[in-house]
């Protein structure tokens, strides 16, 4: 009996932090919409689920593997499987890597690496940014090292294992990179067959993305303008290398809960680097790939902030292709975070160990105490990610509108007014939101991808989305006639918007008209099918042959993993 309940409390409390941080998910019904976490009834199949729309593919294979996941299942239920998915797969994977690190840690450590996992300033920012398929990256990396290891030591079964770690990992550009870059450290360690080989199956998960940013039509450079809005920021004095040793650092203040900004900030810093101190050497011996990536990528998280660094990424992404991956600072420190969480719990068995040898009792309670670490100097954590987590529901008009949209694919793009990139809708939560419309209908639509930022605003790379833009702003005209000669068919306009009412829609014909949105056909709009970009069918097969590959890896660890059980049972291990 004691021994089952050591093996399912580290699991039961990420179970139970994980409900913490998004317990609105389940007692409210609806679907996520909030800031960059978008989920509808049903994802599209469209040249922009794959990458080979106007935009760059930010979201390549995300929007594909959601549209697929869609066509069985509703996006509601999706929405709450991903997100807490993440999650727990993180908190899961964090204990269970430090029993490799440790092979007789104690239950109380790996409780306190488990909480730590998913209760830490970066992947609440992160989340309150609804920025969960990043995260699914940093959950893939805990399991994708014990994986790694045991194919550098000669497992052929564990290959199956890499593959679909690596696979989701790579749900969005940064993340994939950030397992590149840990791969990559590991054949810089290593240097052997395995490692080169583990490497490569880290890149082939790229594919998507990369294929897709080198076939499309959008543009590879960013605005350098981008780089001060959104590089790593300093949450309280000290400065900004402080806030990053802390695994804080996010460009947003909105998302930084308020604890941090104070004097809990402070003593998470000085308890990362004592944690650190006393358990980092430990998981960098065990894992020195690792390591070497979380070196770099605290380097990586504070570059603007180094003398020079800022010219150089501003040159970097208004010049090299795929540069603007480098702009968000702070996403850069997922291998940091890892090694700091493992090295948490490294500190926790010898802070323990120490402490029974002068008092046996005390030291059983130690690690119960420091689980309760994170939760005491981030109390309003929930806070934060709980307003992005909340569902909405979404107006019967809204839906109205996608199905006519969808019925009508050749009748000219689509556009949503008023212009911008980011709604506080009135039926919603009281955050910001992406517009949900190009993530629900299959018809081509065009929004605004420019970002408001406290400085100013970041232009986006879109050319389609600037020519409607600079219309929108500017008609020659009336807005009808200067839309339709764009090649414009559809005015989807949200009535609860700032300048909604102040719209020119003279001209349009009024096709859905609810209290919440309206759908107007523009006139005169020539009803030939668009062209479909060169190359779009090599990325479709590229992509359907990703996923084969993920899901014969999947369904291959998963085999293993049961025939591995079986056998500990009958040799009674």
């Amino acid at each position: 009996m004691g021994r089952g309940f050591s093996r399912v409390l580290p699991d039961g409390l990420v179970v139970l932090v994980t409900l913490a941080l998004t317990w609105p998910m389940w007692t409210e019904g609806g679907h996520g919409l909030a800031r960059d976490l978008v989920f509808t009834p049903r994802a599209p199949w469209t040249l922009d689920a794959i990458g080979m729309g106007t935009s760059l593919p930010r979201a390549v294979p995300l929007d594909a593997v959601l549209a697929a996941l869609t066509t069985v299942l509703d996006g509601a239920v999706v929405f709450r499987v991903a997100v807490a998915g993440v999650l727990l797969l993180a908190g899961w994977g964090a204990h269970r890597l430090l029993a490799t690190v440790l092979p007789d840690v104690s239950t109380g450590a790996r409780c306190v690496a488990a909480v730590a996992a998913v209760w830490n300033p970066y992947v609440v920012e992160r989340l309150a940014l609804g920025q969960w398929a990043l995260l699914a990256g940093y959950a893939a990396l805990w399991w994708l090292l014990p994986a790694v290891r045991r194919v550098l030591a000669g497992e052929r079964s564990a290959w199956f294992a890499v593959v679909t770690w690596a696979w989701l990992g790579s749900l969005t550009p940064t993340g994939g990179a950030a397992l590149v870059l840990v791969t990559a450290a590991g054949l810089l360690v290593a240097r052997s067959r395995r490692a080169a080989l583990v490497l490569l199956v880290t890149l082939a998960a790229q594919v998507p993305w990369v294929l897709a940013g080198v076939l499309g039509t959008a543009p590879a450079t960013s605005d350098a303008t981008g780089v001060d809005a959104f590089a790593a920021r300093a949450e309280r004095a000290g400065g900004v290398w402080a806030t990053l040793l802390g695994t804080g650092g996010v460009w947003s203040p909105f998302q930084v809960p308020g604890s941090l900004t104070s004097w809990p900030g402070h003593l998470l810093t000085v308890l990362v680097l004592v944690v650190l101190a006393a358990g980092g050497l430990q998981v960098a011996r065990r894992e020195p790939a690792l390591a070497l990536a979380a070196a770099v990528g605290i380097v990586l998280a504070g570059l603007a902030h180094v003398p020079g660094g800022a010219d150089a990424l501003s040159w970097s992404v208004a010049h090299v292709p795929g540069a603007g991956l480098l702009r968000d600072g702070q996403k850069w420190l997922l291998p940091y975070v890892v090694l700091v969480v493992a090295a948490a719990g490294c500190a926790a068995a010898r802070a323990e160990a120490a402490l029974r040898r002068r008092d046996a009792d005390l030291g059983r309670l130690l690690p119960g105490a420091l689980v309760l670490v994170p939760l005491v100097l981030m109390p309003d954590a929930a806070a934060q990610t709980w307003e992005v987590v909340r569902p909405v529901t979404y107006p019967t008009d809204l839906a109205e509108a996608v199905a006519v949209l969808d019925d009508s694919p050749d009748t000219g793009d689509a556009v949503t007014l008023p212009w911008t990139s980011y709604r506080e809708f009135a039926w919603g939560n009281p955050v910001s939101a992406a517009d949900p419309l190009p993530r629900w209908t299959r018809h081509p639509v065009v929004v605004s991808d420019v970002l408001v930022v406290d400085a100013g605003w970041v232009a986006g790379e879109d050319p389609r989305a600037h020519e409607v833009g600079a219309v929108v702003a500017e008609p020659d005209g009336p807005l009808a006639q200067s839309l339709a000669k764009l090649g414009v068919g559809w005015v989807l306009v949200y009535r609860d918007q700032p300048g909604a009412t102040d719209l020119d829609t003279s001209g349009l014909t009024p096709t859905v008209e609810g209290a919440d949105v309206a759908l107007y056909r523009v006139p005169g709009v020539d009803e030939e099918p668009a062209a479909r970009p060169g190359g779009a069918a090599a990325v479709a097969a590229a992509d359907v042959l990703w996923a084969l590959t993920g899901l014969v890896a999947l369904l291959g660890a998963a085999a293993c993993t049961l025939r591995r059980r079986r056998r500990e049972k009958v040799t009674g291990g």
